[in-house]
């Protein structure tokens, strides 16, 4: 299956590669990479912006705008689960294939209209099988329909990192129902410590958070801002939330995957991954987290409206 996977996401680089579509599917396995820097995303063109002045958290960031880059990848990727509950349809190029991925979760999320949110993740080290894609939590921030996201958090995912198996961070946006690619297509680096696709400690508690100022969706990671998604790539057309979820997922070639969620542990398990004290700094309305499952392997539980922890060692 990866195999097949792969093929189609070397045919969609190639694509990209001679102007056939700028934001490729995410579906794809990440192709080798190309002999030269593909061109400038014409939507990350124009000036700089400047970000807040403060993190989402109310903190000073520590360092300034310098001059990193980030690596696009494009892999698998869910889309954030629907409040029912129902069974996600495969991207495109997964369902093309022999056996479609399967995308599981542990969930924290709540209906709002917000332009800030963030919270405390455990950072962990999921051993993904290797059957298997990925295993990531998140942070995604939806437009009212779902169809608008923007999403950041760690993931640990081979094709997407390059062969490593340690937690990397990640950037990734969907438009009108569309994903793109990870750590790119149309994302732009501030250039500070944290970088998309950088490694991160394991076992460590850290913040992510997102917030909407000035034209565009910055993320914002620990001490720093990580870089932002400019609203001219929705054509100014999601500027407000209309929903916030925070959760685990694990993307799995069968439903009954041996990859962790989390860091291994079952919710009920006191040192079980968590993500914790939720917050949307530019709202009246207080957290109040609906928290369940979605795919029957692993295990979600709430601890306040605002933390929870979630995860497990898979069906094996």
């Amino acid at each position: 299956m990866r195999s097949g996977l792969l093929a189609a996401g070397l045919a969609l680089a190639t694509a990209a590669a001679i102007g056939a579509a700028s934001t490729p599917d995410a579906a794809a396995a990440e192709p080798p990479a190309p002999a030269a820097p593909p061109a400038a995303d014409p939507a990350a063109a124009g000036p700089a912006l400047t970000p807040p002045a403060r993190l989402p958290w109310g903190a000073v960031p520590q360092t300034r705008r310098g001059t990193g880059t980030t690596r696009p990848a494009y892999a698998p990727k869910g889309r954030a689960p629907s409040a029912a509950g129902a069974t996600l349809a495969p991207p495109a190029a997964a369902a093309a294939a022999a056996d479609p991925i399967h995308y599981m979760y542990g969930i924290g999320s709540q209906t709002v209209a917000v332009q800030k949110a963030y919270a405390n993740f455990t950072v962990a080290k999921p051993t993904v099988a290797q059957a298997d894609f990925h295993s990531l939590a998140e942070l995604a921030m939806l437009s009212a329909d779902g169809q608008q996201i923007v999403e950041v958090g760690w993931t640990v995912d081979r094709d997407v990192n390059s062969g490593d198996v340690n937690p990397h961070l990640f950037v990734f946006h969907w438009k009108d129902g569309a994903g793109t690619c990870y750590n790119g297509c149309g994302f732009v680096p501030y250039g500070g410590t944290a970088t998309a696709g950088m490694a991160l400690p394991v076992g460590s508690s850290k913040q992510f958070g997102v917030v909407h100022d000035g034209g565009a969706w910055w993320i914002a990671y620990d001490t720093t801002w990580v870089g932002y998604f400019p609203d001219s790539l929705w054509e100014g057309r999601f500027t407000v939330t209309g929903k916030v979820k925070f959760y685990g997922e694990v993307a799995a070639a069968t439903a009954q995957p041996c990859t962790q969620m989390g860091n291994g542990l079952a919710a009920d398990d006191a040192n079980a991954a968590r993500i914790g004290s939720a917050s949307y700094p530019d709202s009246t309305e207080p957290v109040k987290l609906v928290v369940r499952t979605q795919g029957g392997v692993y295990s979600a539980v709430a601890l306040s409206d605002r933390t929870f922890r979630y995860g497990g060692p898979g069906a094996c």
